[in-house]
């Protein structure tokens, strides 16, 4: 199980958010993405998408979140941090200014901008979209932060058994397993609650959502060891699945939560199931579901 938490500003707010006059790095993204020809409304929706993304920045930074790991135009990725550096957002934007060309400037629809950061309890993943178009009732900016829990940080090459082995006083009973994951949920959902009044801090808009999700990964097949977990690399579902540096290693347990659910009668509720790869596969709500009855937390079946 891990926690997800999704951060929206109500796109009917956008024409009150202060337009911050973009700096240094976020100054040269903005002129990367005008240089082409494009009309003044495009201009001025650039001009504010990347406003809105100084602004996020500045939360972040004020917590002290500045390491960046992926910055992405339109899907693609300029640049994408495989070695785990740290405060390399100026490096992020170089690399940037270096490899967009007129044709991609002339078109805009989309910027992520993906950053980690850890505390006692979580490690992190933020990432922050901004949609210039938008389907109606969709926001243009939203904020994506998973939390993998630090409790259970795997080592080189450990395998099944082990995880198993070190998760298993979690499941010895019911309350205990209520009591851990409750805790945590709390713990997580603090860390966002603050994150979210910095951003209405920053940003200058009350009308800021929070949606919550627990979240359990159903492996397509038995994991014996940790260099079984693929990186799927979905552009559709990215977050923890994506394969960004080093969370393996925080990864590794969540691949036998739902093993451990079934074979000690854990009843689940309030909780997403999702695949490898990070799709919905179904949501148990408030209704309590045992594990080990039934068939979805099977690992014998298909």
């Amino acid at each position: 199980m891990f926690y997800k938490a999704i951060i929206t500003i109500d796109p009917s707010q956008l024409t009150k958010i202060e337009k911050v006059k973009p700096q240094k790095a976020f100054k040269r993204m903005l002129y990367m993405l005008t240089s082409g020809v494009i009309s003044d409304k495009e201009e001025r929706e650039t001009f504010t998408a990347i406003s809105i993304l100084q602004q996020l920045n500045a939360v972040f930074s004020s917590k002290g979140i500045n390491n960046i790991v992926r910055l992405s135009h339109d899907d693609f990725d300029f640049y994408f941090d495989a070695e785990g550096k740290d405060n390399d957002l100026k490096e992020a934007f170089d690399k940037y200014e270096l490899e967009v060309d007129e044709s991609m400037s002339t078109h805009f629809d989309s910027l992520l901008m993906v950053l980690e950061h850890d505390n006692e309890n979580f490690k992190f993943l933020f990432e922050i979209k901004i949609n210039k178009n938008h389907k109606v009732g969709k926001y243009p900016i939203e904020i994506h932060i998973s939390g993998l829990l630090k409790d259970f940080k795997s080592s080189e090459g450990e395998s099944e058994k082990v995880m198993k082995e070190k998760v298993k006083h979690i499941f010895s009973t019911k309350e205990k397993y209520e009591s851990f994951v409750s805790s945590k949920k709390a713990l997580f959902e603090s860390f966002v609650d603050e994150l979210k009044l910095n951003v209405q801090q920053f940003i200058k808009t009350d009308d800021v959502k929070v949606d919550y999700k627990s979240k359990i990964i159903l492996p397509k097949q038995k994991i014996e060891r940790k260099s079984r977990i693929n990186s799927s690399k979905s552009t559709s579902y990215g977050g923890v699945s994506y394969g960004y540096y080093g969370f393996n290693d925080y990864y590794f347990y969540t691949w036998v939560w739902a093993d451990m659910c079934h074979d000690n009668h854990i009843y689940i509720h309030d909780t997403e199931i999702i695949s490898e790869e990070g799709e919905t596969i179904t949501e148990i709500g408030e209704q309590e579901v045992d594990a080990s009855e039934s068939e979805l937390f099977n690992p014998e079946s298909d």
